[in-house]
């Protein structure tokens, strides 16, 4: 259901007498009419703002009530409708295998007509050498018999077809009732569909109704003034959850690009290793120098995005911030400049390259871990949503139900509007608020950038 003004919390008012709460705490009833002292608006004021919400109230009193006769009409056709749509899926699914075993049928009718035709022209041959055998030897005492009689074999092939025919009838007969109840489900899901709609679209102009009269201060209805404002404390909770899921989930992917670059790093400093152990000093150097400045290039982008990474995850705790600090040492640490490598001794080269290997080991370790933390950490603010979800729509229910009590006391009961019933919970359509793809932004629409020539030790450790 399309998100209508009641949750959008819209900004138009009354121009006189209405304006939007600001706090984000929930706020006591306040009884307008025994305001004394250095209340805002005065007595006579107060009076006039009670006479003008409460004939604004009459004058569309017909509406509500109409609207939630619509709504009792058609309570069930949302839930109908989701049980018809599963019903149709699993009676095509039905169809769809029972189309096949038509085939199946099909052609195994096929296999048996063929082999029933080739024993029919075997009998046929048979008949006419019997004839032939009857004409030129049936005088002769020596004559010995001709069995025309249909092979054992041929018998059970012309029962299998018969069998067969059969069960294709009764398979036709099945596909038809699965068609026609199809399209019987399919008619009546477009009629559900048409009532389904006519429900949506009555609680978007219900909500709408309700927010143009009763959003802001309501002067001489404190109950509905406490509702709405636990309803704002709600919302505002609900929105934070929903913010903290979101940012957690982008330090997800930042800390995935983070540890790829770590990964697509490793190989590089690895092949320094090796060939800073194996070959000659001047040799060495020379080979070296695509590998560390690949390396180098690699642990900078590592660098960056672990800092996108804490600043998705801020306000860091004490044991992020020193795990994040943490990791930027090992980065700092680990940083191989070609100019200072290229001048080192054969000892200290091997050694340098030797460090910045095992540590760059460590770093992906951590990265890794990382990872799952801030995976676990999404889960729990996911979690949180859900509590938030069902809390915002609890304080919601509560408020429409406010409402329409304030149309049943101001309008009369000669002139009620049916009972409260919340047929259409939306706490799952506000959990799913946080079901949003998020996106990043990345260089080179996520291809790695050109190798970087700054060293990693100059990035700002967080």
């Amino acid at each position: 259901m399309p998100m209508s003004s009641f949750e959008a919390r819209g900004t138009s008012r009354h121009p006189d007498i209405k304006h939007r709460y600001e706090s984000s705490a929930p706020i006591q009833a306040i009884n307008f009419t025994e305001a004394t002292g250095e209340s805002e608006l005065s007595r006579a004021d107060t009076s006039i703002a009670v006479a003008a919400i409460r004939a604004r109230i009459t004058s569309n009193a017909a509406k509500n009530t109409s609207l939630l006769i619509v709504l009792r009409d058609t309570g069930n056709a949302p839930s109908a409708l989701a049980v018809k749509s599963v019903h149709i899926e699993k009676l095509k699914e039905e169809l769809k295998r029972h189309n096949n075993t038509v085939r199946e049928i099909e052609r195994r009718l096929l296999e048996l007509g063929a082999s029933r035709q080739e024993d029919d022209r075997q009998y046929l041959v048979k008949i006419k050498y019997f004839l032939r055998y009857l004409k030129n030897f049936a005088s002769s005492a020596k004559h010995k018999e001709t069995s025309l009689e249909t092979p054992e074999s041929s018998s059970g092939r012309e029962q299998s077809y018969f069998e067969t025919i059969a069960a294709k009838s009764k398979a036709d007969m099945r596909k038809s009732e699965l068609e026609s109840q199809t399209q019987q489900s399919l008619k009546e899901e477009e009629e559900l569909k048409t009532r389904a709609e006519a429900h949506g679209t009555a609680h978007e102009e219900l909500d709408d109704l309700y927010s143009g009269i009763f959003d802001g201060p309501t002067p001489g209805f404190p109950n509905e003034d406490a509702a709405e404002s636990y309803f704002d404390h709600a919302y505002s909770k609900h929105e934070n959850q929903k913010a903290l899921v979101l940012s957690r989930r982008r330090a997800i992917l930042y800390a995935q690009l983070a540890q790829r670059s770590c990964l697509v790093g490793t190989p590089h400093i690895r092949d320094a290793k090796t060939i800073a152990e194996t070959s000659s000093l001047t040799r060495g150097v020379r080979v070296l120098k695509s590998d560390l400045l690949n390396f180098d290039h690699y642990a900078t982008v590592t660098a960056v995005e672990l800092n996108k990474t804490a600043l998705q995850l801020a306000p860091l705790n004490e044991a992020q911030h020193r795990f994040i600090k943490d990791m930027q040492r090992l980065i700092g640490a680990s940083a191989l400049s070609y100019s200072k490598v290229s001048q080192l001794e054969r000892e200290d080269l091997v050694t340098a390259v030797g460090n910045a290997h095992d540590i760059w080991g460590k770093l992906t370790a951590q990265i890794k871990d990382l990872v799952a933390m801030v995976k676990d950490q999404e889960r729990r603010a996911r979690e949180g949503a859900r509590h938030t979800a069902r809390e915002l729509e609890e304080k919601r229910s509560a408020l429409q139900q406010t409402r329409q009590g304030v149309f049943e006391t101001v309008v009369g009961f000669g002139e009620a509007p049916p009972a409260y019933h919340n047929c259409c919970p939306r706490h799952a359509a506000y959990e799913q608020q946080c079901d949003v793809e998020v996106n990043i932004e990345t260089e080179n629409n996520g291809q790695d950038p050109a190798p970087a020539r700054s060293s990693a030790q100059d990035l700002t450790v967080l």
